[in-house]
């Protein structure tokens, strides 16, 4: 290592130790230094100056005041310009404070300690946070408890005299709410930037996650690209038989025309070859899923057809069955990457896991179980069966797998109907119908099955719901009523 690069790394490590408080550590460094006639250079970063303190402290006065007098415009143009975005991203708590802001303008102009009320700017601020909603949708920040049963805050008329609300609209919220402001902005205009040896390290492991995302879009690449090449091989060779059996047909035409007779048996003959063309066309078009797993390179090598047997099987236990749902669920759930986690519902597909293609015997045994009472160990399967649905539910191949399967659905309507309580059961398929109903077709099923007429009684004991579902209520009432 050169001199330069390594009197460079003592002046980090001593701009961090100052950043720490380690004084004593770092006098006795920098004498350690100076003995060895190292030359110290002071990282120019240091404190802010006394007039960016005083400008920093202007926005802080600026954007409270926008914030309690609810003007929202002004309010996020000074944001934008002073906060970085990638910092709001990056962290789920400051994204819940974002969120919080925006539910908070949304109910400004309905709060009835508000003297100066202005109902088109109330329908502005309410429909700007609808577009924040739309725009945050399968982001970490919208499964958090916390805030939940906001998401359905624009779908629900006068706000302020729901009692799911109240809290909401009590001062307490809105002083709780000028606090963490205040505080993030004295940290976020904090006067001590972050050491060198920080962002070099926070770089570093920035650096290490892209480079695994490159290395696992490569192989998903890769893998496309073998596949492509095994197709264009197929259509090569389809076509090379294609123009072979043409030239022979326009050599026999010329033959009939000249009058020699073309028989029944050429004629079959013919059309048997087109005929196995066309098989080894949908063969080769044929999703690897359909192959149980067995031989695709990014996914493990499964024999989902002898999981699909056990986990409805009388033989098997039900903790067994449990646990193998579960492990179903989780290979879903903990995928590493999209393109895995699509892989393996292909996979879950292409055995017809759940029966709703072809397999009735799978589906009725299914059917069964989500229907039984709940009651020691069977409770823990049919829990399962719920999570394993709403998790298949939340992509859209399986939206599309499950929506044709009509029984299944009406037996996840009424398993959580038969549930007394707010269950996990009740949680995970209402979840689920919730995400299913996005399809026309589950729409028009679920109406037909008085999902509104169970739905809307509910909804009048909000008291005994969990926030995870109340917000899945709200949303399902709501596009419901819009629809029917």
């Amino acid at each position: 290592m050169s001199q330069s690069i390594d009197f460079r790394i003592n002046d980090f490590i001593n701009e961090y130790l100052d950043y720490k408080g380690y004084t004593n550590t770092v006098d006795t460094f920098s004498k350690e230094r100076e003995n060895r006639k190292e030359p110290i250079n002071k990282i120019v970063k240091g404190n802010l100056y006394e007039k960016e303190k005083e400008k920093y402290q202007t926005i802080k006065e600026n954007l409270l005041k926008y914030l309690n007098n609810g003007n929202r415009e002004e309010f996020f143009q000074l944001w934008s310009e002073h906060i970085p975005l990638n910092i709001i991203d990056n962290d789920p708590s400051l994204k819940s404070l974002e969120f919080l802001i925006y539910a908070h303008f949304a109910i400004y102009y309905l709060r009835s300690n508000i003297s100066n009320k202005n109902e088109k700017l109330a329908q502005e601020n309410m429909y700007e946070f609808k577009l924040y909603i739309e725009s945050i949708k399968g982001q970490a920040i919208s499964q958090t408890s916390d805030i939940l049963s906001l998401f359905a805050l624009p779908y629900v008329t006068e706000p302020e005299k729901n009692a799911s609300f109240q809290e909401l609209f009590s001062d307490k919220w809105s002083i709780q709410l000028h606090t963490k402001v205040s505080n993030f902005l004295d940290w976020i205009f904090s006067n001590r930037p972050l050491p060198s040896l920080l962002e070099l390290l926070e770089n570093g492991e920035r650096a290490s996650h892209l480079l695994s995302q490159i290395n696992n879009e490569n192989e998903e690449l890769k893998y496309r690209n073998r596949e492509t090449n095994r197709q264009i091989k197929h259509i090569s060779t389809d076509y090379c038989n294609l123009i072979s059996i043409t030239m022979e047909l326009v050599e026999t035409l010329q033959q009939a025309v000249v009058g020699r007779t073309i028989t029944n048996k050429y004629i079959d003959n013919v059309c048997a070859r087109l005929g196995l063309a066309r098989i080894h066309e949908s063969m080769f078009t044929m999703p690897d899923s359909a192959r149980l797993g067995m031989d695709d390179p990014l996914t493990e090598k499964l024999d989902y057809s002898k999981i699909k047997r056990d986990i409805v099987h009388i033989s098997t236990s039900s903790r067994e069955k449990a646990l193998l749902l579960q492990a179903l669920r989780w290979k879903l759930t903990k995928a590493k990457t999209d393109f895995k986690r699509e892989k393996t519902l292909e996979c879950f597909i292409g055995c017809d896991l759940l029966g709703c293609r072809s397999d009735l015997d799978q589906q009725t045994k299914i059917i069964k179980q989500l229907s039984s009472t709940t009651g020691g160990d069977t409770y823990y399967v049919k829990e399962e069966w719920a999570r394993l649905i709403n998790t298949i539910a939340s992509l859209r191949k399986g939206r599309n797998y499950l929506s044709p399967n009509e029984s299944l659905i009406i037996c996840m309507q009424k398993a959580a109907m038969s549930e007394t309580s707010d269950t996990l059961i009740k949680q995970h398929l209402l979840a689920a119908l919730q995400k299913l109903s996005l399809k026309r077709s589950v729409q028009s099923l679920l109406i037909n099955q008085n999902a509104i007429k169970w739905l809307i009684p509910l909804l009048s004991k909000t008291d005994r719901l969990s926030d995870y579902t109340l917000g899945k209520y709200f949303s399902c009432v709501s596009f419901y009523v819009n629809i029917s």
